[in-house]
């Protein structure tokens, strides 16, 4: 294991969601740094994403001009890293902050905060006297609970094409989905439904990172597909893709393949 400088690493930025892939690269390099295997790394830097997306959307309402420190803060006892997210937002109470019942029909929102306490060791959320709120994870350096490395791009609208495979519709994503594309990544997947197709297939193949607001993206398209008796299919994904899915029980919903010619095999 590399040593790390005795002081944490702090970053400021603000509330704007294109601040996610830098805050991502940072929070896997320390992770890197300190030792964490390729799969724990990867639940840290998901759980540190779907938090900062939850600050913008909730605490900050989607302004992206609004203050948030982080923290990363690597610890000796018990080894491994604690992240602090400090904002000045409009703070909750911590007795709501219940994460997505993963037994139910999945539906958009509260999976952020499942995925993060699936793949944290501790969470916890502290209003601040002086307003804004402190969240603190931690996750223990012996931790085995994920997946593996990122690439990142700046495309705005993941979908790259659209072709007809047959009687189906094969939707081609690459690049990361996040909070900063997924409003365009839904608008995009819904878009295929006007005509409607006989079959829907979205290839994953080139999408190294998806969060929830990616995930919640598919769950409405999902939702479209059963009230129009459509099938739907996700293929290719990647271990870090599909472990979101894992984590949220997602894959026990959608149909997931290999491929897109397996899925559109089947």
């Amino acid at each position: 294991m590399i040593a790390l400088p005795a002081c944490p690493v702090q970053l400021r930025i603000s509330s704007s969601p294109a601040h996610l892939p830098m805050v991502r690269s940072a929070v896997d390099k320390v992770c890197e740094m300190m030792g964490f295997d390729p799969a724990a790394a990867a639940q840290v830097v998901l759980s540190v994403d779907e938090a900062l997306s939850n600050v913008i959307r909730h605490a900050y309402a989607l302004r992206q001009d609004q203050p948030i420190e982080v923290t990363l803060e690597p610890l000796e006892d018990p080894p491994g890293l604690r992240v602090q997210l400090r904002d000045a937002g409009r703070a909750v109470d911590p007795r709501i902050l219940e994460p997505a019942d993963p037994d139910q029909e999945p539906v958009p929102g509260g999976m952020g905060l499942l995925i993060i306490r699936q793949c944290m060791d501790e969470m916890t959320y502290q209003p601040l006297p002086e307003g804004g709120a402190l969240l603190t994870l931690f996750k223990r350096l012996d931790s085995q609970k994920g997946n593996q490395a990122m690439n990142y791009e700046s495309y705005k609208s993941p979908v790259r094409a659209v072709r007809r495979e047959g009687p189906a519709t094969v939707v081609e994503v690459a690049g990361d989905v996040d909070l900063n594309r997924s409003q365009d990544f839904q608008a995009a997947l819904l878009s295929v439904m006007e005509p409607p197709p006989q079959q829907v297939v979205v290839d994953l193949t080139a999408v190294p990172y998806m969060d929830s607001s990616g995930v919640a993206s598919l769950v409405k398209l999902l939702s479209r597909c059963r009230r129009q008796n459509i099938p739907l299919a996700l293929a290719g994904l990647n271990e870090r893709v599909r472990s979101v899915f894992q984590v949220t029980r997602l894959d026990t919903v959608f149909d997931i393949f290999p491929s897109p010619r397996e899925a559109l095999a089947h």
